[in-house]
């Protein structure tokens, strides 16, 4: 089948009116156009190259459509005609992009005047980057017309008809035969035509009527194609095309319609959702319908309508070139392939993006360039010098500049530091190669290798320019070759070839220089950061005057191969406990040759004296000095004891104290390091001192307590404990629950300092006594008054005569008056207590 652009279709109208053609069975016109042309950018181009119109039932022609049925721009397109017609007057309306052809006198067309106003239709576009293509439709019914669908679609105006009214209303439509419909429309262009650019917005054949969110196509050859679930989050399944407004379909209050939006609102010729009904005014009521006519496809079409084409040719692809340093560069591009045929066109190459002038002519284009050009390439036909250009690069890179060569030196190693051989490490060479000095003097500053290079040392100059057999940069050793060749790129992979000379120097005795130090922190792991400096001055003194640099390593590959230099030399922290050997190498800053190496430097890291102290101690005032002293010393110190104010008080490894306060001692080992200050903090104490002033008893109670003043006990921390020198004791100085009788309290101080006591009468009533002789309860006596012995006791009987007065230290009464048992009975007692207080009460004589 031919490409679809070169199918001319043929179609014609003929009317009066479509009514009158549709009811008396007139043949429509039929239309032959011919027309697929390129087209130059702003230029302006005939729509066809030939048109005839046929008329059977010489009917007469009202009016004639051109319109752009695709591809349409409304800010660059438009239509018109080329010269004056006698007889034609033409009106363009950009809304629909439609160019209307009517006779001046608005009597009926001739065909021949048609023919001729139709010949002399241009294209205009402003755009000078325009590209694509456009479709132009040629009808005599005012119905839009698309070329790819070979459908005409139509805009009813019916402000307010319903969704249901107007389905029905279309499918009772015809178009010169073709059956109507309310349209469902499937790609972008269709959208454009029978939306954006349709005379209104209205009803089209989109319904989720069935199912809420499963829009389909219930109109048309489409019926039953779900082209859209879900509100506006949703999606399109299979690909299917949709065309929906912002935040649309959003179903607000039973929407199941699609509906052509309002120009205004939104995307222009999108889609929205309304109910059956719509809004009763404004942008969401329905102005009318769309009706689709056609079921077949475009090789179906009528002959009552023709399209014609124009396009513009484009770079499909294009290829940059570049090269390192001056030379030919390549450089290609290729234009579209369409219906898998290349498109018929030339391609112009440029030397600016506005340039008119092209330099070449073809797909490949091959400049002698000396540096870097920009080109510009345009698919074009005929020599036309518009459209969209593409870039294309031809890159120049640099070749890298440099040293061609350069001389590497290193010191014999000091193993047999007279033979003349040693290895190297290449990569020294790297910085040598450098030419530009301000450059070397930059790296030099941030100590790093120079940019964007990469080298390689071959034996042979055809290795190197090959960049086979690349040598292990280190170690490499003169006895293989004396001279190496280096291929140095950049990042562009443009090299050059420079040469390396070998150079060995032979050495310079040096004596040992020892760096020493104390341990210098808590930790006393034998590490120490050491200042390198210092022992550069005492190396540098054992050589002749001269400009020289020290630079130190871990061992002798490194120093030989100027690998991990210890850096930076002021704070080096060894890396080996106690000792460490370094290696020293020794160069000329003027010449680079090197004076010595050797393991010339040592490290000593002495330890810090390690013993222990007790922190805390305490000094009881009531007793002897103490004794403060070291422990677990490792090795022979000597020791120096500080009080607070900082004067020495003993120098041995114990001192005796009677005071409180704060002690320090340092301890000096036979290598001379001192320890950190170990402090002991002493604090005092002593032995309490109680009376019966410091003690509240509360007693003739039911329950009775003692109490402790701590108040005036001394300067210790104390604990006590009841009738009971071994405790427990408690840190609270009260007792409940006491009974009656003479008590002990024991007063202990925390610190050691010693334990006192204290004698304490808690008194007491017995209830009841048996004087029956079996040695339990046989007397009734005031319990601990004998701790007052001045007290007087009196018993009573419950007349109130006095029976018995008792001595406080006595053994208390037996029951008897006068000599003769008293009967069982309650008894009184008045007790009037040294200290003042007087109790009364009553008890119980029990006989048995």
């Amino acid at each position: 089948m031919q490409p679809f652009y070169e199918r001319i279709l043929l179609s014609s109208f003929c009317l009066f009116s479509f009514i009158t053609m549709a009811q008396t069975g007139i043949e429509p016109p039929i239309i032959t156009a011919e027309g697929d042309q390129f087209y130059c950018p702003l230029s302006e181009i005939a729509i066809v190259s030939e048109i005839s119109i046929a008329n059977p039932d010489e009917t007469v022609i009202e009016a004639f459509f051109v319109q752009i049925s695709s591809g349409y721009n409304r800010q660059t397109d438009l239509l018109k005609l080329a010269n004056d017609q006698p007889n034609i007057r033409a009106s363009w309306n950009s809304n629909t992009a439609k160019l209307t052809l009517r006779s001046k006198t608005n009597d009926p067309l001739v065909l021949g005047d048609i023919i001729a106003a139709v010949e002399d239709v241009v294209f205009v576009n402003t755009d000078i980057e325009f590209s694509g293509e456009r479709f132009f439709s040629l009808t005599i019914g005012d119905a839009n017309y698309l070329p790819s669908t070979g459908h005409y679609y139509e805009f009813i105006d019916a402000v307010g008809i319903t969704w249901t009214q107007a389905m029905a209303q279309a499918e009772s439509r015809d178009y010169y035969g073709l059956q109507g419909y309310l349209a469902t429309i499937t790609s972008r262009e269709e959208a454009q035509l029978s939306g954006e650019q349709a005379g209104g917005a209205g009803w089209i054949g989109g319904s989720d009527a069935e199912i809420e969110g499963t829009w389909k196509w219930v109109t048309g050859p489409e019926a039953g194609d779900v082209f859209w679930i879900g509100d506006a989050n949703g999606s399109a399944p299979n690909g299917a095309f949709e065309f929906w407004n912002t935040n649309e379909p959003n179903n607000l209050g039973g929407e199941d319609y699609a509906h052509v939006t309002a120009p205004g609102v939104g995307i222009r010729g999108s889609w929205n959702d309304l109910s059956n009904v719509g809004e009763p005014s404004g942008d969401y009521q329905p102005k009318g319908y769309i009706v689709e006519y056609g079921y077949g496809g475009p090789d179906d079409a009528p002959d009552f309508s023709a399209f014609t084409r124009i396009y513009t040719n484009k770079i499909d692809s294009v290829f940059n070139g570049s090269r390192c340093g001056p030379g030919i560069i390549e450089l290609r591009a290729t234009t579209t392939v369409v219906d898998d045929q290349p498109v018929d066109s030339e391609i112009l190459w440029f030397e600016s993006e506005t340039s008119t002038n092209p330099v070449w002519k073809g797909s490949t284009y091959a400049p002698n360039l000396t540096a870097t050009e920009d080109y510009f390439v345009l698919a074009s036909q005929n020599d036309c010098p518009t459209g969209e250009r593409k870039l294309v690069l031809a890159t120049v890179f640099e070749i890298p500049d440099i040293e061609k060569e350069v001389v590497l030196k290193n010191c014999d190693q000091d193993d047999n530091p007279t033979d003349g051989y040693t290895d190297f490490n290449l990569n020294e060479a790297n910085d040598l190669f450098i030419k530009n000095t301000v450059e070397k003097v930059i790296l030099a500053a941030v100590s790093r290798p120079p940019p964007l290079r990469k080298i390689t040392y071959h034996l042979t100059e055809e290795d190197a320019k090959e960049a086979l057999n690349a040598l292990e940069p280190f170690p490499f050793n003169n006895k293989t070759a004396d001279q190496v060749f280096a291929r140095v790129e950049n990042e562009q992979g443009c090299f050059d070839i420079g040469i390396v000379n070998l150079k060995v120097s032979a050495t310079e005795p040096v004596d040992i220089v020892v760096l020493e130090s104390c341990d210098d922190d808590n930790a006393n792991d034998g590490l120490y950061s050491f200042d390198l400096t210092e022992a550069s001055a005492s190396i540098l003194g054992q050589l002749p005057p001269q400009n020289l640099r020290v630079q130190y390593y871990r061992n002798l590959d490194d120093a030989t191969l100027e690998q991990n230099e210890i850096l930076p030399q002021t704070d080096y922290k060894n890396e080996t406990p106690y000792f460490q050997s370094l290696y020293v190498r020794i160069e000329s800053v003027d010449n680079g040759d090197c004076i010595s190496l050797g393991e010339f430097l040592e490290l000593y890291v002495y330890s810090l004296p390690e013993f222990q102290v007790n922190s805390e101690d305490v000094y009881c005032l009531n007793s002897d000095p103490i004794e403060l002293a070291v422990f677990n010393a490792q090795e022979v110190y000597t020791y120096v004891w500080e009080d607070s104010s900082g004067s020495i008080i003993g120098t041995g490894e114990s001192i005796t104290v009677s005071m409180g306060g704060q002690y320090a001692v340092t301890a000096t080992s036979s290598l001379g390091c001192k320890s950190d200050q170990k402090v002991i903090n002493v604090s005092e104490s002593s032995i309490a001192t109680i009376s019966q002033n410091d003690i509240e008893v509360m007693d003739g109670e039911e329950a009775n307590s003692i109490r402790i003043d701590p108040t005036n006990l001394g300067i210790g921390d104390y604990e006590y404990a009841l009738d009971n020198f071994f405790g427990p004791f408690q840190s609270e100085p009260f007792f409940d629950d006491v009974l009656p009788g003479i008590h002990t309290v024991f007063v202990r101080d925390k610190n050691g300092c010693g334990t006192t006591d204290i004698e304490v009468s808690v008194i007491g009533y017995p209830k009841f006594f048996t004087p029956n002789a079996d040695g339990y309860n046989d007397t009734w006596q005031v319990s601990g008054v004998s701790f007052q012995p001045e007290s007087k006791i009196y018993i009573y009987d419950k007349f109130g005569k006095l029976l018995a007065q008792l001595d406080a230290e006595g053994d208390g009464w037996y029951g008897l008056f006068n000599g003769n048992p008293l009967p069982s009975a309650d008894y009184w007692y008045r007790v009037q207590l040294e200290d003042g207080r007087v109790h009364t009460g009553h008890f119980s004589l029990i006989r048995r």
